[in-house]
């Protein structure tokens, strides 16, 4: 009797609505921590839109679980939306619409639903550098190819009601794109220029794909070519007075351009030109320059390039009048320094490979190591938001020219300023890039 009592009470229990169900979303393996969070973000939806549309279709409540400490699952409690319905949860429903969201969240899911031609047909051009070439040589080739803005892909977006997706070894998803286009490259010689649909609901006869490609090999093909220099140019050349110290020949430059290279931006403004001052660490198509009136026993000048600011000017580069003003100021450049230059360095370390036995006998890594801590807190103070990238940046140069920098503010700060420049431009060129 007991038994069967308890029987039919257990029976009435599991026939209750249940009040809530846990469900555990699973990563796959070795998934990055970038991957994770924007998994979670495009499943949940902006604002949890996503998960506002299924909370509203079976009038429940879907939370994440904040408690759980898991790096490789995610876990949702799904609870009635009021305690005192006594509606059973469908949870096999809601769970196959949450797996079906969760795959579309992943990278693979989400490359199929946003970079697919057509029914998860891909459309892709394959482009390759040389691989003898520098990675300055590729920023150039790459710059040529999309031109300022991108104007380039975008004429053809235009041209064509389409959109076009670099995918290159800094796209987080690469190894992605290539599972599902069946590439096992992973080549940093080599780039992906995907193409898709501006409007979905074209047809694929509406677009001549084929088309598309053979001009961009052919926009491809004429960016690797390098163009001929006819820009106008003068190069000048300012020599130092003999048995000038490295030191103070820096010294001499920093007084010259001015902080910030204020005194240079004054001749810019009053001539309408540009301004280059062109060493070893300068821009390769600057240095190219150079090459052609630089003496190799000439080494201890300064060379400015003088350029107009509009490259579609005509007009002569009044470049006697610019010489005698820059000589002007050259030869009163005072050679020591005083008062105001010591207290212009505060925070400036003085810093010689020759001072301090401990670096020179360093490893070369550690000699970068011990530049890096030295220069890192200097571009801090002038660039707090970009001081790991651009000092990243300056560790690339060669020593000297660190040790340099260390010695002189006004050389730093030049470097960090036409960093920056660079850098932007760079980056301008990608603004059409996703990334998912």
């Amino acid at each position: 009797m007991l038994t069967k009592l308890c029987e039919e009470m257990m029976s009435e229990e599991l026939q209750k609505p249940k009040f809530s169900y846990e469900l555990t979303l699973l990563f796959e393996p070795e998934t990055s921590a970038l991957e994770y969070r924007r998994r979670i973000g495009r499943f949940i939806g902006k604002n949890g839109a996503n998960l506002n549309i299924l909370q509203d279709k079976y009038n429940v409540c879907i939370c994440i679980d904040t408690k759980s400490k898991s790096s490789d699952e995610l876990k949702l409690v799904v609870k009635r939306e009021n305690q005192s319905m006594t509606d059973t949860i469908p949870i096999q429903k809601i769970k196959e619409d949450i797996n079906e969201q969760w795959e579309e969240a992943s990278e693979i899911g989400f490359i199929r639903k946003q970079f697919t031609f057509d029914q998860n047909q891909f459309q892709f051009v394959t482009l390759s550098f040389d691989s003898n070439l520098s990675l300055e040589e590729r920023h150039e080739i790459m710059g040529r190819f999309i031109g300022k803005d991108g104007e380039h892909l975008h004429h053809l977006e235009d041209q064509y009601n389409i959109r076009l997706h670099i995918i290159d070894n800094q796209s987080s998803n690469r190894k992605y794109f290539e599972k599902l286009i069946a590439v096992q490259d992973n080549n940093s010689d080599t780039f992906y220029l995907f193409i898709t649909k501006k409007d979905k609901s074209m047809a694929n006869n509406e677009i001549p794909i084929e088309q598309i490609k053979e001009q961009i090999i052919q926009q491809w093909r004429e960016a690797t070519i390098e163009p001929i220099d006819d820009e106008l140019y003068h190069m000048l050349a300012f020599s130092y007075e003999s048995n000038t110290s490295s030191r103070k020949q820096r010294q001499k430059v920093g007084h010259f351009i001015g902080r910030d290279g204020c005194h240079l931006r004054d001749l810019q403004d009053k001539y309408n030109v540009n301004i280059h001052i062109v060493d070893n660490s300068s821009r390769r198509t600057l240095r190219k320059k150079l090459a052609k009136i630089q003496d190799e026993r000439e080494v201890d000048k300064l060379y400015l390039l003088i350029t107009n600011k509009d490259k579609s000017s005509t007009n002569t580069i009044p470049i006697d009048e610019i010489e005698q003003d820059l000589m002007k100021r050259w030869t009163n450049v005072e050679q020591t320094v005083d008062v105001d230059s010591s207290q212009s360095n505060i925070g400036f370390i003085e810093f010689s490979s020759s001072d301090f036995p401990p670096f020179a006998d360093a490893t070369p890594v550690q000699q970068k190591q011990m530049l890096g801590e030295a220069i890192f807190p200097l571009v801090l103070k002038m660039q707090p938001q970009l001081a790991g990238k651009i000092t990243g940046m300056l560790l690339e140069l060669d020593n000297t020219e660190l040790i340099r920098m260390l010695e002189s503010p006004e050389l730093l700060t030049a470097k960090v300023c036409a960093i920056q420049i660079e850098n932007q431009r760079y980056l301008n060129h990608f603004r059409f890039v996703k990334l998912g």
